[in-house]
C-alpha cells in the first residue's frame, strides 16, 4: 500500500524497449539503480515496463547504451492528476479542500453499532452513550472507551458485560445481557406461589413448601398454589421459599378483523429514481434529477454511503430511491380463503398468548359485515403458572 502511494506520489510511465538486447537494457537497469516492475515479455525482441518518471532520462541513455529503442507512453501519477488544474487556482484550491475535508472527517466518529440486544432497549442504550460522550460527530482521540464500559456496568443492572471497540470510524458495542430471572430469583426470600391465570390445574410438582392446592382443582388468578408457611413436629414455624412447577389447562378466545376490500397492486412496467444526499444527521433532495411521481406505486431505498477501506465511512451517503408504477386491483374474497388467512393469524395469535403451541381449537366462527371480515376462535391451552409473591403480601404469619 504505501509503496503504490509513493508510486503515484512519485509518478510513473510505462516504457516500451525493442531491439535484440533488451536483457542487457533491464541488466543495466538494474546496475544503475532505475527501478522497473511490471515487466512483461511482449513477443521475441520487444519487452514493456513501468518506471518512475524522473528515471526517463537515465532510462534513454541506458536504451542507446543496450542499442535498443524506448518508447514512453501513458503517464500516471499525481503529476498527471494536477495537470489539469495548472492555471485554475481555485479549482485546485477546491480540490485540495475537499482532500483536507475527507482526511479530517477520518478522525471523528460516524457510525454506532449495537449488537447483542435481546430484552435491552437498543435505542436506550444509545441515548445513554451519547449522554456519556459517544454520540456521532465526536471526535475519536475524546472517546475513552474503558471509562464507557465502566460507567454503563455502574449504570445497568440487566447487562453483564458490554465492550466498545472502535474500528476507523466506527463504533462497535457488543453486550451480553444478564439472567435476570437467575439473579433476582436468587435474592428471593420466603415466598408463596400464587397463581397468574384462571384455570384447571393439570400437573403439578412441588419442590419446595407445602402444597395449597392439588391435580383438579380449579384456580383464578391470585390463588395460593403452595405455601412457604411450614409447621415442624414441635409446632414451630418456618418460612421457606416456595418453588413449584404447575400446568393449567385454560381457555383462551381472540378475535381479529380485517378489510372486507383488499386490493393487489399490478406493476405496468414503468419505474423512475429518485436522488437525495445525507449529510451528517440532514438529508438533502436533488430536484433537478428528480421526477413527477406516479399515482400508485412503491418504492425500493437503496443507501450507498461513502467508504474507504473497512471501518473508514464518511458522513455522507446518497440515496437512491425507486419508484415503480403500479395499477391497484381489488381482489375477490372467497369465503374459504378468509377462513383459512384469518385462522392462521388467530392460531399466532393463542400461540403467543399461551408461549408456546401447546394448544386445541375448540370453536372457529367467521362473520362477513358491512365494515370488515371478523374472526373468533376459542381454545383449550396448556399454559405455565405460578409465580413468586413474598409471603407479608399473602397476609400469612
Amino acid at each position: 500500500m504505501i509503496e503504490r502511494m509513493l508510486r503515484f506520489i512519485r509518478g510513473t510511465v510505462k516504457v516500451a524497449v525493442s531491439g535484440a538486447a533488451v536483457e542487457r537494457f533491464i541488466d543495466l537497469c538494474r546496475l544503475y539503480g532505475v527501478s522497473l516492475w511490471d515487466i512483461t515479455w511482449v513477443e521475441e525482441g520487444l519487452v514493456t515496463a513501468r518506471m518512475y518518471q524522473n528515471d526517463r532520462r537515465y532510462a534513454e541513455e541506458l536504451a542507446v547504451k543496450a542499442m535498443c529503442n524506448a518508447e514512453f507512453r501513458d503517464l500516471a501519477g499525481l503529476k498527471m492528476v494536477l495537470r489539469p488544474l495548472k492555471g485554475r487556482w481555485a479549482l485546485f484550491f477546491m480540490a485540495v479542500m475537499c482532500t483536507a475535508v475527507c482526511f479530517g472527517s477520518t478522525l471523528f466518529l460516524w457510525k454506532i453499532r449495537i449488537e447483542g440486544c435481546a430484552s435491552i432497549s437498543a435505542l436506550e442504550l444509545l441515548g445513554q452513550l451519547e449522554s456519556m460522550g459517544l454520540r456521532r460527530g465526536c471526535l475519536l482521540s475524546t472517546v475513552d472507551v474503558h471509562e464507557l464500559q465502566r460507567d454503563v456496568m455502574n449504570l445497568r443492572d440487566d447487562i453483564e458485560r458490554i465492550t466498545i471497540n472502535l474500528k476507523g470510524t466506527e463504533a462497535l458495542v457488543a453486550v451480553a445481557e444478564k439472567d435476570l430471572s437467575r439473579s433476582m430469583g436468587d435474592e428471593v426470600g420466603p415466598c408463596d406461589i400464587v397463581s397468574d391465570k384462571a384455570g384447571i390445574i393439570e400437573e403439578m410438582q412441588v419442590l419446595s413448601g407445602n402444597s395449597a392446592a392439588a391435580v383438579g382443582d380449579t384456580v383464578i388468578p391470585g390463588d395460593i398454589l403452595v405455601e412457604g408457611t411450614l409447621t415442624d413436629t414441635q409446632g414451630g414455624v418456618h418460612k421457606v421459599r416456595s418453588m413449584a412447577n404447575v400446568t393449567l389447562r385454560t381457555w383462551r378466545e381472540v378475535k381479529i378483523a380485517m378489510n372486507n376490500e383488499v386490493y393487489a397492486l399490478d406493476k405496468t412496467g414503468n419505474c423512475t429514481e429518485k436522488y437525495s444526499i445525507i449529510v451528517g444527521n440532514r438529508r438533502f433532495e436533488l430536484p433537478l434529477i428528480e421526477k413527477s411521481h406516479y399515482a400508485c406505486y412503491y418504492k425500493t431505498k437503496e443507501i450507498m454511503p461513502v467508504q474507504v477501506g473497512d471501518g473508514y465511512l464518511f458522513p455522507v451517503a446518497l440515496v437512491r430511491e425507486t419508484l415503480y408504477e403500479c395499477v391497484p386491483r381489488r381482489l375477490e374474497l372467497s369465503e374459504e380463503a378468509c377462513g383459512k388467512m384469518l385462522g392462521e393469524s388467530c392460531g399466532r395469535a393463542i400461540a403467543e398468548m399461551c408461549g408456546n403451541e401447546d394448544f386445541k381449537e375448540t370453536g372457529f366462527e367467521l362473520f362477513f359485515g358491512e365494515n370488515g371480515i371478523y374472526a373468533v376462535m376459542s381454545a383449550e391451552c396448556r399454559e405455565s403458572a405460578g409465580i413468586e409473591k413474598a409471603i407479608e403480601q399473602t397476609g400469612e404469619d
